[in-house]
């Protein structure tokens, strides 16, 4: 997987919030649901486009399907990782207030174009 189709999978807002509630830790599609508030078929589609990139994980617990952030995506794009795990002030903003995002996304995009030119 190359780099362009992992900005292509954060470039969405559902997904790059789903991979900002996975940092903190792993979740059932159930949960996701329910913290994003959207439908299960969104949910799903966009975990599907997430594990697709390689970015998100999935295992079976029972009955229960987890999903995490994917190790290989950690080592891989180690600075990536550690500045969307680090930046929990952009964190707080996806999880909470998709509207302030948008206001500041211009600002984020200078920021994940910083990081690029780093990898």
């Amino acid at each position: 997987m190359d780099l362009v189709e992992i900005y292509k999978s954060l470039g969405e807002i559902t997904r790059l919030r789903i991979v900002m509630l996975l940092l903190d830790k792993k979740m059932c599609g159930y949960h996701i649901e329910n913290t994003l508030f959207v439908s299960q078929s969104n949910i799903s589609r966009h975990l599907t486009k997430l594990k697709y990139a390689k970015i998100v994980k999935e295992e079976k617990e029972g009955q229960k399907i987890f999903f995490s952030i994917n190790p290989q995506f950690i080592e891989k794009y180690n600075l990536l990782y550690e500045s969307l795990l680090g930046n929990r002030i952009t964190h707080e903003i996806f999880r909470n207030d998709e509207k302030v995002y948008l206001d500041k996304k211009d600002m984020l995009d200078l920021t994940y174009c910083n990081i690029a030119e780093n990898i």
